[in-house]
């Protein structure tokens, strides 16, 4: 299976979150196309799916939507949304 780009957020803090067909992954450059992978979340962090449709932040959260839920991701850890 391909990996394929499917959603970019990019953050105030200067951290770029891209989601992918095999998980969300964290950059940790100001620059997406020279960020450096920091770290992969996939279904084995508490993702309900590796295929990530949207990612949006609300509050202090950031919103990850797969395809039949989301779960938001805390500046300190997971929490599956209720």
């Amino acid at each position: 299976m391909r990996e394929y780009d499917q959603a970019i957020y990019m953050a105030d803090s200067g951290i770029t979150w891209v989601g992918t067909t095999s998980g969300l992954y964290q950059l940790s450059s100001n620059n997406p196309a020279k960020g450096v992978i920091s770290r992969r979340y996939t279904i084995w962090d508490g993702l309900p799916s590796n295929e990530i449709n949207d990612i949006g932040k609300f509050n202090e959260y950031l919103i990850v939507a797969v395809i039949s839920d989301y779960v938001h991701l805390s500046l300190k850890n997971w929490t599956k949304a209720i």
